[in-house]
């Protein structure tokens, strides 16, 4: 693969993004974040809309993250089996329907 062509597909992926902020594990107090899910919920999320349970999961990720954050958007690295995808999602207010969609 030719790596100038990789690096423009991402630095246009990100372009214009450049929101920080601190997430709860990034405190200096120490402090964690921790949650549970419902695996039943999430499977029949997933299949009323025709997606896996893992995109259901990617995307409330990514809702959760853009919400904390205070954005419209997410942006974060996917990581599994040695491989890294940076992903930029956008959150902004739409049917779970199309958001769902466009997170698989």
């Amino acid at each position: 693969m030719n790596a100038s062509k990789n690096k423009g597909f991402f630095e246009d992926m990100f372009e214009g993004f450049s929101e920080s902020f601190m997430l709860p594990t990034d405190r200096s107090d120490g402090g964690t974040f921790e949650s549970q899910m419902d695996l039943a919920l999430v499977g029949s999320i997933a299949q009323g809309n025709g997606v896996s349970d893992d995109s259901v999961c990617f995307a409330a990720f990514a809702y959760a993250l853009s919400r904390f954050s205070g954005g419209s958007e997410s942006v974060f690295v996917l990581s599994g089996d040695g491989i890294r995808v940076p992903v930029r999602l956008g959150c902004g207010d739409r049917p779970v329907e199309e958001f769902l969609k466009e997170a698989s």
